[in-house]
C-alpha cells in the first residue's frame, strides 16, 4: 500500500548577518568545494557569492541539505528569498549602524490596534503594497465596486 504524498513545509527564519564578509568568504569556500574542478561552474558560483552576503547565503542553503538526514523525505523544490527586517529588500544596514538592533520601528503583532473594518482594510492595503508582483486586483479587488 503506497502512503506517500506531497506536502509543503513553510519555514520562516529571522536572521542577522553580523559579518557580511565572513558570509561571503564562507560562500567562496563552499563554491570551491562544489565546483568539482569545473572552471565555468566555479566562476558562476563565485559571481553569485560576490553579489553580497544575501546572495552568498542563498547560494549555500540547499533544501536537500536541510532535509537530507530525515529518512523518507525528499525535497521536491523550494522558493527562497532574503529581505531585511523592514521588508524592503533593497535597503541594507550601513556599516556604521549600531551593534544593538533597534526595535522602535518594529510592527505591532498582527491584529493589534485593528478595531474597525476600515483599520483592517488599511492594513491589508499597506501589506499588499509589500508583496512584489501581487496587486489588489489579483486578490479580487474591484475598483468599480469599491470592495
Amino acid at each position: 500500500m503506497d502512503t506517500s504524498h506531497a506536502a509543503k513545509l513553510h519555514l520562516d527564519l529571522d536572521i542577522e548577518i553580523n559579518d557580511p564578509a565572513a558570509v561571503q568568504a564562507c560562500a567562496r569556500a563552499w563554491a570551491q568545494d562544489r565546483a568539482d574542478q569545473d572552471p565555468e561552474a566555479l566562476a558562476h558560483l563565485l559571481e553569485q557569492a560576490g553579489e553580497g552576503p544575501e546572495s552568498a547565503l542563498m547560494l549555500m542553503i540547499e533544501p536537500d541539505d536541510v532535509l537530507g538526514h530525515i529518512r523518507g523525505v525528499t525535497a521536491l523544490g523550494a522558493a527562497m528569498w532574503v529581505s531585511d527586517a523592514s521588508g524592503d529588500s533593497g535597503t541594507w544596514p550601513q556599516e556604521d549602524a549600531p551593534d544593538e538592533p533597534s526595535w522602535d520601528n518594529v510592527d505591532e503583532p498582527a491584529g493589534v490596534g485593528l478595531e474597525s473594518e476600515d483599520d483592517w482594510l488599511d492594513k491589508i492595503t499597506a501589506d499588499a503594497a509589500k508583496l512584489p508582483g501581487l496587486d489588489l486586483e489579483r486578490l479580487g479587488y474591484n475598483a468599480e465596486l469599491g470592495d
